[in-house]
């Protein structure tokens, strides 16, 4: 087994194929069907919004998924692609990628917000 599978392997088997952390989402790649996978979602308060949003609040939470094909997604477009989930208030919103925190051979590290 290569160092890159036993990242990824170690990846899913210490967070995403556990209910303690891991829970479902849609992502949706643009242009592409959406697919239902394993993330961690680490949600945050209210923050202002930029001035240009007339400082409205919005919602922002980080996401760790897996950097795999089957149980994943190998490549992230921040434009396009959306991730449905449910808020703190059980609604089910859909979210945009803001930014890639961090990204390896194993997971992916992203900011959204709704």
């Amino acid at each position: 087994m290569s160092f890159k599978e036993l990242q990824l392997e170690d990846a899913r088997n210490s967070l995403l194929n556990t209910d303690e952390f891991a829970e479902e989402i849609e992502y949706a790649p643009y242009g592409q069907w959406p697919i239902t996978i394993k993330a961690v979602i680490v949600r945050e308060q209210l923050e202002p919004g930029s001035e240009n949003m007339a400082r409205s609040l919005r919602r922002e939470a980080e996401v760790y998924i897996l950097n795999d094909e089957d149980e994943g997604v190998t490549s992230i477009d921040k434009k396009n692609d959306r991730i449905t989930l449910t808020d703190t208030e059980g609604d089910e919103i859909i979210a945009r990628v803001t930014e890639i925190l961090q990204k390896d051979d194993s997971m992916w590290r992203l900011h959204i917000s709704w």
